[in-house]
Formats: C-alpha cells, sequence, structure tokens
C-alpha cells in the first residue's frame, strides 16, 4: 500500500494520516524526514526489507522537499511499477505533505495511479465551526454555539489552536463547560487587543500605543509574541513604501504585504509619514531590544516600554 496525505490544512492532513494509522495496527513505523535526512537512509527506509520480520509502514514526510527528489522519485516510481506484475508492494509507504501539492505535481499523478490520496481541505471560519464542533463531540463535550464562537475567537479560528484548547477542557470532570470556565482555562491570542496596538502605531497615537502596551503586559500576554507583531506591522510599513515606489496598486501591495484591504489606507499614510531609514532604524532597534531581552540584560516588561518610546 501507498498513500499520499496533503492539502491546504495541515491539521487536518496529520490528523487524517494519524488515525488511519492507528486503525492499521502496524507494528513496526518508521518515520523519515526527507528534508534533513541523506538520500541513501531514505532509500533504506523503504528497500531494505528482512523477511523475518512483521510487515512494516514507512513515513516520508515532505519527500517533496527532499534535495534529491528526482532519484528517489524515480527510484520509487520503478518499485511501483514492478509492483504491478509482482501482485502488491512489501511494505506500506506512507508520504505526508505538510503543505498542498500542485496538481501537476509527478508525485501527486504517481501516486494516484498507484495508491491512495487525502486532501484536506481550505477552512474558512463556518468550516472552522464545524471542525470545531467534530472535535468536541469526539470528546464528548458539551458547549452552547455562543462558548463555541468564544472559543474559537479565542484562538483566531485556527483550528491546531483550538485543538489544543480543546485538549485542556478534557481534563475537566464536568464535560459542560461555561463562559467562565473557558476564559480561566483558555489561552486568548489577544487578536483584537495587538490589532489595536498595530493601528495606534499607525496613527502615530503614542499615549493609545503605551496604555495597550501595558494592558497586554499586565493580561501577561507573551513579549515576544507582541514584539513579534510590531515587527509584523513594520515589515508592512516598509513593504508598502518599497512596493508604492515600484507604482505597484493597492491590490498587489495587499498581496504581497498580506495587508487586508481595509487596513490599506492607514498603513499607506504611515508609509508615507516615515523614511526608509527610519524603519531600518526601528528595525534595528527592535533587533537590539530582543537580543538583550533574551540574554537577560532587560527584562522583556522594559524592553517593551523603552520600544514604546520610540515607537
Amino acid at each position: 500500500m501507498i498513500k499520499l496525505y496533503h492539502g491546504q490544512n495541515n491539521f487536518l492532513t496529520r490528523k487524517k494520516m494519524v488515525q488511519d494509522l492507528e486503525s492499521m495496527l502496524t507494528k513496526i513505523v518508521v518515520r523519515i524526514d526527507c528534508e534533513l535526512e541523506s538520500t541513501e537512509k531514505i532509500y533504506e527506509s523503504y528497500q531494505n526489507l528482512d523477511l523475518f520480520e512483521p510487515r512494516k509502514t514507512v513515513i516520508l514526510r515532505n519527500l517533496s522537499k527532499s534535495k534529491e527528489f528526482d532519484s528517489i522519485f524515480d527510484d520509487l516510481e520503478e518499485m511501483l511499477n514492478n509492483s504491478v506484475s509482482d501482485g502488491d508492494l512489501p511494505i506500506d509507504i506512507i508520504i505526508y505533505e505538510n503543505s498542498s501539492l500542485r496538481s501537476n505535481s509527478r508525485l501527486l499523478k504517481l501516486i494516484s495511479q498507484h495508491g491512495e490520496i487525502y486532501a484536506s481541505p481550505k477552512l474558512n471560519k463556518q468550516s472552522i465551526i464545524n471542525e470545531i464542533k467534530r472535535l468536541l463531540d469526539e470528546q464528548k463535550i458539551n458547549l452552547d454555539n455562543s462558548i463555541i464562537y468564544e472559543l474559537a475567537d479565542r484562538a483566531d479560528y485556527d483550528i491546531e489552536r483550538v485543538a489544543t484548547e480543546i485538549s485542556k477542557l478534557t481534563l475537566l470532570k464536568s464535560k459542560s463547560v461555561n463562559l467562565d470556565t473557558l476564559t480561566k482555562i483558555t489561552t486568548n491570542t489577544h487578536k483584537n487587543e495587538i490589532w489595536d496596538l498595530t493601528d495606534s502605531i499607525n496613527k502615530d497615537d503614542r499615549e493609545k500605543t503605551v496604555k495597550i502596551l501595558d494592558l497586554l503586559l499586565t493580561q501577561r500576554v507573551d513579549p515576544y509574541y507582541i514584539l513579534a507583531m510590531i515587527m509584523r506591522n513594520l515589515r508592512q510599513i516598509m513593504l508598502t513604501k518599497l512596493l508604492l515606489a515600484e507604482s505597484k496598486n493597492k491590490a498587489e501591495i495587499c498581496k504581497i504585504a498580506q495587508i487586508p484591504p481595509f487596513t490599506f489606507g492607514q498603513v499607506k499614510k504611515k508609509s508615507d509619514g516615515t523614511t526608509i531609514e527610519k524603519l531600518e532604524y526601528l528595525y534595528e532597534k527592535i533587533n537590539n531590544l530582543e537580543y538583550e531581552m533574551k540574554i537577560g540584560k532587560i527584562s522583556p516588561e522594559l524592553g517593551l516600554t523603552l520600544l514604546s518610546t520610540v515607537l
């Protein structure tokens, strides 16, 4: 048997693979990370078979990203073509890709001819809610719809984060959870506060920036997460300035810089009101602060407070 798992949602891809693997009841499972392992190690994983060992399963992770993909692909293709006349593969091979393969991928075409393919779908907000309900049903946890939406919002509609939070809920004695319990147990990504922070930075509202930073730190939000969001905002401002200089239009800039179209006006205004030199200075300042925070020279809280004075 050979099966390929890929798709647009890595959480669903991995979940399906694990479920199928458990149902196979395989005694020997060999996992190979094709991005890291040598070509020889990859070959050995599915070629060296011991007649006296139970049937084994080999999981080839990110085979398409192997440096020697072409040679490994040719070898697999030959083995699969030979197995047609021999009756069956003497081994079970699972190819797990943590991203979606292109429709014209040689690997996709090969497996479609000789095995099975699972492709995880792209999730929108409603399909994420449906998936959350399935995860809750699996754990026999009862949540009202309003609390399900609150859980999704606190996890920023990231299904993998939601699954992590649900695993916390399974530790409760009660299988019925109210809003107060959810708030105490689960982690809030503080998406709205982070959005307000970047919004105040873009509007040059230093007083509001300091207040929001203080609020986030009081709520014990990871300072490095806050720093990463500030860096992301600076990157968008920098890209906007550079792309405008190349006469790119709004749609092109939003796509390249990953800016929500409804916030483009504020980001553009900020980029128009600053210089490349100022942005480079801020990048250097943030990198230096992050380094000093990591080596313990200054506390993360003090580092962010100092940063708020120059944003």
